[in-house]
C-alpha cells in the first residue's frame, strides 16, 4: 500500500504555475498515513468545487482511505471526466468495490455468491453472458 501511495505522490506532486489548493500539504499527509487530514486539507481548500483533476483523485484517494466512500465517488467521478487518468478510474473502481456502492456510469457487476467477480462490458457482446 505504502509504494502505491508513495507512486501518486510522485505523479502529483509538481503543482501547475500559480496552484494554491493544499495538494502537496494534503499529499504529505496522505504520505504519512493521515488520510482524514489528507481529506480535509483539500476540502478547506475547496478542491471539490474545482477542476484540477490531480487534485480531485488525491481528494478521492484520502476520502476511500478513510473509509468515506459516499463522499469519495463523486470527486474521483469528476477527475474522470475533467482528465482522463487511468489512476482516478482505478481508485473509483475500488472505491466502488469497497462500499458496495456503484456508480451508474459503470456497468459494474454484481456478483452471486460463489461466482467469480467481474467487469461489464468489458468483453465483446457475444462474449459477455
Amino acid at each position: 500500500m505504502r509504494h502505491l501511495l508513495l507512486g501518486l505522490v510522485v505523479c502529483l506532486a509538481v503543482p501547475l504555475p500559480g496552484q494554491n489548493n493544499g495538494l502537496i500539504d494534503s499529499l504529505n499527509r496522505l504520505d504519512a498515513g493521515n488520510f482524514a487530514e489528507s481529506a480535509r486539507i483539500l476540502e478547506q481548500a475547496g478542491v471539490r468545487a474545482g477542476s484540477d483533476a490531480r487534485a480531485l483523485l488525491t481528494l478521492g484517494v484520502a476520502l476511500t482511505l478513510s473509509g468515506r466512500f459516499e463522499e469519495a465517488i463523486e470527486p474521483l467521478q469528476r477527475a474522470v471526466q475533467i482528465k482522463r487518468l487511468d489512476e482516478a478510474t482505478l481508485w473509483l473502481y475500488a472505491c466502488e468495490r469497497m462500499s458496495g456502492i456503484v456508480t451508474e456510469a459503470h456497468a459494474y457487476g454484481i456478483r452471486r455468491p460463489g461466482m467469480p467477480l467481474r467487469l461489464e462490458g468489458m468483453l465483446p457482446a457475444d462474449q459477455s453472458s
